[in-house]
């Protein structure tokens, strides 16, 4: 099939319009009214009209063209939907910084991809901070009553879809670790915070969710496959939870590298 180009297109309107309806529009007029409509204006006149209508239905025609080609485009493109859920805290004395280990997946919708850049900020109120990666070397131990969950970076989130691409249909869950300055025990008790939390891929493909606390206490401590959990023979006393404000417990010795815990559920968005 011969591919005509717009302006031949529009010539090609024009004239079937002219020899058609328009010339059945001006035999009319001229019969109905020969001395008002002569043939001379009424000729241009429906001429400037098939010219109108020509331009218009070519308009009409590359838009829908355009839309087709946008949305072919677009389903071809990664789709990342963030989810966020039960979230461990713990206060670092040797960083004086207050880490949030939170449980999070990804699930590609689209294209393969790779997830590169993650940024986070903690709310209370109207204020904003933005919050910093929680870097560990090795296992990194966090004891919530008389469980221990042990972490590394092979059940850290951001490292897995940087390290290997998300196909389509793809779930991958783990850890995303941030941390804010300073002792946060207080605001995490009394469930004051939220925390925003964003991904994007190499094609800029950005996706949000935001972790709010619960107040409904948790049950038991929730872990992803790949994570590991041990039995603390001696427990210290219970660990205060992000859900659910509790007095303050009395200190005693840790078996972990950190000094104050807790556990939290979440309201996804």
């Amino acid at each position: 099939m011969v591919s005509l180009g717009p302006l031949y297109r529009v010539v090609l309107l024009v004239v079937a319009l002219m020899s058609g309806i328009l010339s059945l529009v001006r035999e009319g007029l001229q019969i109905a009214d020969p001395s008002h409509y002569s043939q001379r204006p009424l000729f241009f006149a429906c001429l400037r009209v098939a010219c109108i209508l020509a331009f218009s239905c070519l308009w009409f025609e590359e838009r829908r063209a355009r839309k087709s080609a946008e949305s072919q485009f677009n389903s071809k493109r990664p789709a990342l939907d963030l989810q966020l859920a039960t979230t461990v805290w713990t206060y670092d004395q040797a960083r004086q910084v207050t880490a949030f280990f939170i449980g999070a997946s990804l699930l590609n919708r689209g294209e393969p991809t790779v997830v590169l850049n993650w940024r986070a900020t903690y709310r209370i109120g109207t204020s904003v901070e933005p919050m910093t990666r929680f870097h560990i070397n090795g296992d990194y131990s966090v004891q919530i009553g008389n469980q221990e969950l042990i972490l590394n970076n092979a059940n850290l989130l951001p490292l897995r879809v940087l390290e290997q691409a998300i196909g389509r249909g793809q779930f991958i869950a783990g850890r995303v670790l941030l941390a804010i300055p300073g002792n946060r025990k207080a605001q995490v008790e009394a469930l004051q915070f939220s925390i925003d939390v964003e991904c994007e891929d190499y094609l800029g493909t950005v996706s949000k969710a935001t972790y709010t606390p619960s107040s409904i206490p948790l049950e038991h401590l929730e872990t992803h496959h790949a994570e590991r959990v041990r039995l603390v023979q001696s427990a210290p006393s219970a660990p205060q939870e992000a859900s659910q404000p509790r007095p303050t417990p009395a200190p005693a010795p840790q078996t972990s590298p950190s000094s104050k815990q807790g556990e939290s559920g979440s309201n996804e968005s």
